[in-house]
């Protein structure tokens, strides 16, 4: 899956998949439930902007990426901001979704999934 990605400076070390928003001690932090997403931690993007910018994170912008979840969702489901960095799936016309998943899963506790950023 294709990923645009950009490095940030981020507050602390985030595992992939985690949702940021501006913000925090650096540029960018973990997003909360009423933040809204400015993008997903990612490890491989295959296009990076801002190349060679030490102590950074990549922070996928567009495409699919893997995203972490609080919850069951379906393949096709609308994700929005839950809190603590992830997404969760809601119903459509909700306010600031910024994803949509690409797979299923019935996780009641957090999980990663696929899923592209719209």
């Amino acid at each position: 899956m294709s990923v645009i990605a950009e490095l940030f400076l981020a507050d602390q070390a985030y595992p992939v998949g985690t949702v940021v928003t501006a913000g925090g001690s650096k540029e960018v932090t973990a997003a909360g439930a009423n933040d809204n997403p400015m993008g997903v931690v990612c490890a491989n993007p295959q296009i990076t902007l801002n190349p060679g910018r030490d102590n950074s994170t990549p922070i996928a912008l567009v495409g699919a990426c893997t995203l972490l979840i609080a919850g069951p969702c379906l393949q096709g489901d609308n994700l929005a901001v839950y809190g603590a960095g992830m997404a969760y799936s809601v119903p459509a016309g909700t306010p600031c979704i910024f994803a949509q998943a690409l797979e299923s899963s019935t996780a009641t506790d957090a999980n990663l999934i696929q899923a592209v950023l719209v």
